[in-house]
């Protein structure tokens, strides 16, 4: 699917009337993606009259450029329309959805100042407790090719976020996934206590980052005991009870970095200015 405006005359198609959208962000988050990959809008159409778009829910108007929207037999994302009843996808939807943002940027965080890689645990825990000013967005798969970026809510705070993490939006308070980091080391050098060998570089049972264990997020059994008689250790479990599923989700980067090993913003892989490090073309297909 082409990401560039094509250059002949727009057609005329009538949109499927939508009372109101599903969107109240002042802008979408496929626009904040195409902007800030320095990308044009898509679409070959214009608009009849007044819609909204029905994959991100964002408003247009007579004669924007608008693509149909036709799903083939793989989509599945019928839930997640927030313009249920359009017929019609914004031209910013439309240069998003491509294979090549499907597969090449899947795990990012994007702002104004462009999309960046969120994989690595340098990475991620950079933007876990350093996050950018609004608008952002924050998003991860766990499945290939999965639609995420016009899925993704649009932050435009510091101290509360959302991260899309495939079919789940996850919340992150930095201030408290920085607590828990703290709680956890502690709690992990208690249970290193009296040890002989290597010490417990974690009180958990399992982190498992995929959210798909049973044992993640438990604290060690002699952790638990520990604190019947401990109000330090009492105190800590609780800090870390107190943690979202998003913040649980975190510790599994922010808990493995160290100041040998600290946490780095990475370097932007597409910019508005087209400086990214991916890019070479005008296009999402190219970049």
């Amino acid at each position: 699917m082409s990401s560039a405006l094509r250059k002949e005359s727009p057609k005329t198609v009538s949109a499927v009337a939508v009372p109101l959208p599903a969107v109240h962000s002042p802008i979408s988050p496929s626009r904040l993606f195409i902007e800030a990959a320095g990308l044009k809008p898509a679409g070959s159409l214009g608009a009849s009259g007044a819609g909204v778009c029905a994959m991100c829910g964002s408003a247009h108007k007579a004669g924007d450029i608008v693509a149909k929207f036709k799903p083939d037999d793989g989509f599945t994302d019928y839930v997640a329309l927030r313009g249920k009843g359009s017929n019609l996808i914004c031209g910013y939807c439309d240069a998003a959805w491509c294979k090549n943002v499907l597969m090449n940027y899947a795990k990012c965080v994007v702002c104004t100042e462009g999309v960046f890689p969120a994989a690595s645990n340098p990475h991620l825990a950079w933007w876990l407790l350093n996050p950018p000013k609004g608008p952002w967005t924050f998003f991860q798969s766990n499945q290939k090719q999965q639609h995420l970026v016009w899925r993704a809510p649009v932050n435009y705070s510091d101290e509360l976020f959302f991260v899309r993490y495939g079919e789940l939006v996850l919340s992150v308070r930095p201030a408290m996934l920085a607590k828990g980091k703290e709680a956890a080391a502690r709690l992990a050098a208690v249970a290193s206590e009296n040890r002989k060998g290597q010490a417990i570089k974690s009180p958990f049972a399992r982190l498992d980052r995929e959210l798909a264990q049973m044992s993640h997020g438990v604290i060690r059994g002699d952790l638990t005991q520990i604190a019947l008689e401990r109000v330090d250790v009492a105190n800590d479990i609780a800090v870390i009870n107190s943690l979202t599923a998003g913040e649980m989700w975190g510790l599994t980067a922010v808990m493995y970095c160290t100041p040998e090993k600290p946490a780095v913003k990475p370097e932007a892989v597409l910019t508005p200015e087209g400086t990214g490090t991916h890019q070479s073309g005008k296009s999402a297909e190219a970049a």
